[in-house]
C-alpha cells in the first residue's frame, strides 16, 4: 500500500521485482493520492510473466500526472488465469487514452 506517498516518482524497482513472482495468484497495489507518479510502465512489464495471477487490483487514484498507461495494457495480454481485475484512474486528469488496457484483454 502506497496511499499517499506524495513524494513517490519512481516505481521501477517494483515492476522488476513482480517478474520473479510467476506462482503469484493475487495482487493489490495501491498508489491513490501518489500525485508525482508520471511512469507506471515498469508494473505493466512487472505483470507480464504472471501466468498464474488471478486477480489483479491496481489503484491509481487522484494520480494527477499520470498520462501513460500503454505498457499496463500490455502486461495484461499475458495473465491467461486472470479471472478478477480492478482498475481505477479517477481523478487522473491528464490520463488521455486507455485503448491499450481494453487490448490487452
Amino acid at each position: 500500500n502506497f496511499e499517499q506517498c506524495g513524494k513517490l516518482t519512481d516505481i521501477s524497482a517494483l515492476g522488476q521485482g513482480l517478474q520473479g513472482l510467476t506462482a503469484l495468484q493475487h495482487l493489490t497495489l495501491n498508489f491513490k493520492g501518489c500525485q508525482r507518479l508520471i511512469d507506471i510502465s515498469s508494473v505493466g512489464q512487472g505483470l507480464t510473466g504472471l501466468t498464474a495471477l488471478r486477480h489483479l487490483t491496481l489503484n491509481f487514484e487522484q494520480c494527477g500526472k499520470l498520462t501513460d498507461i500503454s505498457a499496463l495494457g500490455q502486461g495484461l495480454q499475458g495473465l491467461t488465469a486472470l479471472q478478477h481485475l480492478t482498475l481505477n484512474f479517477k481523478g487522473c486528469q491528464r490520463l488521455i487514452d486507455i485503448s491499450s488496457v481494453g487490448q490487452g484483454l
